[in-house]
């Protein structure tokens, strides 16, 4: 099995709104971490694989692995172990047993029943992406990034066999039935490598794709190799003579349990069935309602389930009609707001998303044609500022579900956008070297500042709303007067590469984090920095609390420091890589965070 990084084959850009229903997996065992009281999303999905019974579908994800009831297909267990994204899943062939490898080089072997880990292979270097079991079940294979594939014996404790010849990342294997060959193919390398697999040595080349590799599987018998690429073709090699024997249109190829037929995929979406033997089509469908990169046949053969990395569709193999389809999954959070009641919280991935946390439930959802490059609320209502990457600007009221306005004018893609703390100014910055400054009731343009240092992914109000304030590219904070349009103030941040800023409630501090890990509270009166506090890594976003005694920070973790002394007072964990975004409810009781495992998590906030 596979699961190599988000790669998607077509896209959707269309305007859509949608309603979502309640997020009850909250009360899955490990699903919340310690210290939060909520979470959204179940992450992103990397690889999928159906237990050898067909009773249980289990999906890699980024941070964990989920097990459906395939009957019910709702979630019966998540598995957490792993500290890095899982890029890959197998079950053993009796069952008993999953195997998973991770973006950290760690392979994990569970019992599927008790939900633990029974042994944890360490050997590879860089991310795992693919795995396969022996038909017997004593041996495992990896790929991995580290160019080296490992053939694990799991009866002893011997080190692992080690194969070496890959120029680069081993992103897709398989085995063939009898347990005497092993298939292999790398992402920029055309070709696949055959391999005795009871001693590691090398067998056969099969050359004639033109560009990546996207599946390769063994036919029931063990005679013929079929490979999916992204040249168009799915090919039949002869893996004793290494030619090739047949070729079809596709880009990805599965085969079915019984072996009598495949399904191909085409990048238009298209798949397509066929008999094996005769070479004949079947029936054909066009399903798919989001990118498919992976799919897989059930045990029956009577079902064809595909990832598309956001969510699992579910197709009739004889109809082609959709059975069903498994949501909760996403791209990684870009960006969140409370909006003013505390009880609504807004994110951003690929989709705007509104989240109902008294219910734990996603209400609305909200694609744009380009995009979605920020957003802001207004403070008081329910109107969020929408910027793309298209140059525009929307205000899209959330309790009518209509688009007041677009605003037009910047000649670039949409840096940033803040709404005044009356709500009645927005302003937004561009990549075209401008800060525009709105009418955010009639839309009306007020004016334009335009200086080449001037675009600027850190733009606010001061709190008495009379300035603007940034970080130019000059590594400055700006003030910038909106009555007199000049430079009020000009505060030098030396050479340091600002990432994030955040004003204090009462607007006479600064926090600036930079990449050099430090985070440096200026006294916007004095212009002079007043404590500086050590951090770990970059600081992708700060937050002040509503009392504005307490700073949070997040990277690699999330962080809150005492504002008065600097001192670091908690790290919360839970995240399994950078977390992005974070943001204090207006009542300062809780802490939303999201990143690239595309989850968003919700602290409570009790300091100790």
């Amino acid at each position: 099995m596979k699961g190599i990084c988000r790669k998607t084959y077509t896209s959707l850009t269309i305007l859509i709104l949608t309603i979502s229903t309640a997020y009850t997996y909250n009360g899955i065992e490990g699903y919340i971490p310690d210290g939060a009281i909520q979470r959204f999303g179940k992450g992103y999905s990397f690889d999928i694989d159906y237990s050898p019974d067909g009773s249980l579908l289990a999906v890699a994800s980024t941070i964990g692995i989920w097990l459906y009831d395939v009957k019910t297909r709702k979630e019966i267990k998540f598995l957490t172990g792993h500290t890095h994204f899982i890029n890959s899943i197998v079950f053993s062939p009796n069952g008993k047993n999953l195997a998973s490898g991770s973006s950290g080089g760690t392979i994990l072997v569970w019992n599927v029943e008790e939900g633990e880990v029974i042994t944890t292979l360490k050997g590879h270097t860089d991310e795992v992406y693919s795995l396969a079991f022996s038909p017997d079940g004593n041996m495992l294979v990896s790929g991995s990034e580290d160019e080296l594939i490992k053939i694990w014996n799991l009866k002893d404790s011997k080190a692992p066999i080690t194969i070496p010849g890959h120029i680069d990342g081993v992103t897709y294997i398989a085995i063939s039935p009898d347990g005497n060959l092993l298939a292999s193919s790398g992402r920029s390398v055309h070709r696949i490598s055959l391999w005795n697999l009871k001693n590691g040595k090398f067998h056969k080349f099969l050359s004639g794709h033109k560009k990546d590799i996207n599946s390769i599987a063994f036919t029931s018998d063990g005679t013929t190799l079929v490979s999916g690429s992204d040249d168009g073709t799915i090919r039949f090699w002869n893996t004793k003579e290494g030619n090739q024997l047949k070729t079809y249109e596709g880009i990805l190829a599965i085969l079915s349990p019984d072996g009598n037929r495949f399904a191909s995929y085409t990048s238009d979406g298209i798949v397509r069935i066929w008999d094996i033997q005769s070479g004949n089509l079947l029936c054909s469908t066009k399903p798919a309602t989001e990118n498919v990169y992976d799919m897989t046949f059930s045990h029956d053969g009577r079902t064809i389930t595909a990832n598309t990395g956001l969510e699992l569709h579910f197709w009739n193999v004889e109809t082609g009609h959709l059975i069903d389809t498994i949501i909760g999954y996403s791209q990684g959070i870009d960006s969140l707001k409370y909006t003013h009641n505390g009880q609504t919280l807004v994110s951003v991935d690929d989709y705007i998303k509104i989240w109902d946390l008294t219910n734990s439930k996603l209400q609305k959802s909200l694609s744009l044609q380009e995009s979605i490059s920020s957003i802001s609320l207004v403070p008081d209502n329910d109107t969020i500022a929408i910027g793309d990457y298209d140059n525009l600007i929307y205000l899209w009221d959330m309790n009518t579900d209509m688009n007041k306005v677009i605003l037009k004018g910047h000649k670039a893609g949409i840096a940033s956008v803040a709404f005044s703390p009356d709500g009645k100014k927005l302003a937004s910055s561009s990549w075209d070297d401008s800060i525009r400054l709105w009418d955010s009731i009639t839309g009306e343009h007020i004016t334009t500042v335009t200086e080449e240092a001037f675009s600027s992914r850190n733009i606010d109000f001061s709190k008495d709303g009379n300035s603007l304030v940034f970080i130019d590219r000059n590594s400055s904070i700006i003030f910038w007067n909106l009555d007199t349009l000049n430079i009020e103030k000009d505060i030098d941040l030396d050479s340091n590469y600002p990432y994030s800023m955040a004003l204090s409630p009462d607007g006479k501090i600064i926090a600036v984090g930079y990449d050099n890990e430090e985070i440096h509270l200026f006294d916007v009166s004095t212009e002079e920095v007043v404590r500086t506090i050590q951090t770990v890594g970059r600081t992708d976003k700060l937050d002040f609390s509503p009392d504005g005694q307490t700073l949070a920070g997040c990277g690699s973790e999330v962080y809150l420091w005492d504002v008065n002394t600097g001192k670091l007072i908690d790290t919360l964990t839970g995240h399994t890589n950078q977390v992005f975004t974070i943001a204090f409810s207006p009542d300062g009781k809780t802490l939303a965070s999201g990143g690239w495992d595309s989850t968003i998590i919700i602290w409570e906030i009790k300091f100790k």
